[in-house]
Order: C-alpha cells, then structure tokens, then sequence
C-alpha cells in the first residue's frame, strides 16, 4: 500500500501543488456562525474544497455538518487518514 501511495504522489504531484495554492488562497477567517456554517461561510467554503479535491484524488470523504471533515484512504484496518486544518486568525500585528 505505501508503494502505490507513492506512486499517486508522483502522479498528482502538480495536481497536488495546484490545490494547495487554491486553498492557501480561500481567507478562511473565523466569520459569523449560522447552521450551516459554525464557523463562518469562508472557513466552510475551504472545507468544501478541500474535501473536493481529496474525492478527486480517489479519497473517501466525510463533512461531520461543517464542523470538520476528513479524507481517508484504503479500508479495513489499514488506511491513511490525513489530519490538519484550514482556519486561520486575523491578519493584523504580530
């Protein structure tokens, strides 16, 4: 399984470096809290796209109601999961 992970690194390597730069770019500042947006549309939108693009790179997804999210690869006992996150604090001083 860590052979074919590599492989898939190798060949969405520029596909990969894309999406990081697209959602680097989605201000993705804690906003106003509603329903469907606990922490703001921004910070959603980047949730939703990211979990885009992880479907689109053959990952399995889950949005636990915009509150978090994950990717998962492969089945069973063993997979990957990927873990991080998307928010940020204000820009400002310091």
């Amino acid at each position: 399984m860590e052979q074919i992970l590599m492989d898939n690194i190798d060949r969405y390597k520029d596909k990969l470096l894309e999406s990081i730069v697209e959602v680097v770019n989605i201000p993705s500042i804690k906003g106003k809290s509603n329903l469907n947006a606990p922490f703001g549309e921004n910070v959603k939108y980047a949730l939703l796209k990211i979990l885009e693009i992880a479907e689109g790179l053959g990952f399995k997804t889950k949005n636990l109601d915009n509150y978090i999210g994950y990717a998962q690869y492969g089945d069973g006992e063993d997979y990957i999961g990927v873990l991080g996150h998307l928010d940020v604090v204000d820009v400002g001083e310091g």
